[in-house]
């Protein structure tokens, strides 16, 4: 009740011609102390780890905003408010360690990108650990490895810790995949994030493997220059640039890893023995000096 009356005394302060250009953004705080609300279950509010620490409201509104008296299911992670706001004054937010993706789409209705996963860790007083999570479940794990794993559309207030009564084959798989979602983005950058981090070459499409969905730094020709051949092959293989120099070559395997990488070619052809590579398919980045592509590449 004191919130909504303050809030109501602060909307009501803004003059018309200020509000028509305004953006009202409403996030509470990570959890309410005990002695305040138990909105949530003993021991699962602030400073744990549990939805009644993690999970805020977030209500928005005012310009730019076409949706009226709705609720949206897209994961958002605070850190997200950063490319949002820069999008609603029509800046764009450059790749980096921002490690924000901006929703302002979802205000308007619009498709766009949204996150595959949410992400947070927290730790106090030795206490804490991280979580991730995707639509449905969610995975904690504690400072001391041991690990927690919740249906939140059917457990929303996180009774029932799957891990103790068994997973399903399917549920076994998910908690795999968010595990391992939360190495990489612990050790270094996400695939899934479409966010442009660190040292990636472009921006994520939402994919496993980072650099067969990523959206080059470089403006792309609408045909491919350079011929791999053979391919497949069992070991060596020659890359022929049509009379381009090539600047840098770069090999991926399946899951995104940098395999092979060699700079200064400074030739149109390039001669590989990838006798040592695993069979399986590979994507290669040629770089050039304007532009860049993406080739497969099969090992037998």
């Amino acid at each position: 009740e004191s919130i909504d009356y303050s809030l109501n005394r602060l909307l009501n302060s803004i003059p018309d011609e200020v509000e028509e250009n305004t953006l009202i953004i409403f996030v509470g705080d990570n959890g309410t102390p005990e002695n305040v609300t138990q909105d949530y279950p003993n021991g699962h509010g602030k400073s744990t780890l549990y939805e009644g620490g993690v999970r805020v409201p977030l209500i928005i509104s005012g310009a730019g905003v076409s949706r009226s008296g709705e609720r949206e299911d897209a994961l958002i992670n605070v850190s997200d408010l950063h490319a949002t706001i820069l999008q609603a004054v029509g800046t764009k937010l450059p790749g980096g360690i921002n490690n924000s993706l901006g929703f302002h789409h979802l205000l308007q209705g619009e498709e766009g990108p949204q996150r595959k996963y949410n992400y947070i860790d927290f730790l106090s007083q030795g206490e804490g650990g991280h979580i991730i999570r995707e639509q449905q479940y969610k995975l904690i794990v504690n400072v001391d490895q041991s690990q927690e794993f919740y249906d939140l559309e059917n457990d929303s207030l996180e009774f029932n810790d799957l891990l103790l009564t068994g997973l399903s084959t399917d549920q076994e798989e998910i908690r795999l995949k968010l595990e391992k979602e939360a190495t990489i983005i612990r050790e270094g950058w996400s695939c899934n994030d479409f966010i442009q981090n660190g040292n990636e070459e472009g921006i994520d499409c939402g994919g496993d493997n980072c650099p067969s969905c990523a959206l080059s730094n470089y403006d792309l020709p609408s045909e491919k220059h350079a011929t791999v051949f053979p391919n497949p092959t069992n070991n060596i293989v020659t890359i022929d640039s049509d009379n381009i120099n090539i600047n840098s070559l770069r090999i991926f395997d399946a899951q995104g890893k940098e395999v092979y990488k060699i700079e200064k070619v400074n030739a149109p052809s390039y001669v590989l023995n990838i006798d040592a590579f695993e069979k399986g398919i590979y994507l290669m980045f040629v770089e050039y000096d304007t532009f860049g592509e993406y080739i497969k590449l099969s090992k037998r």
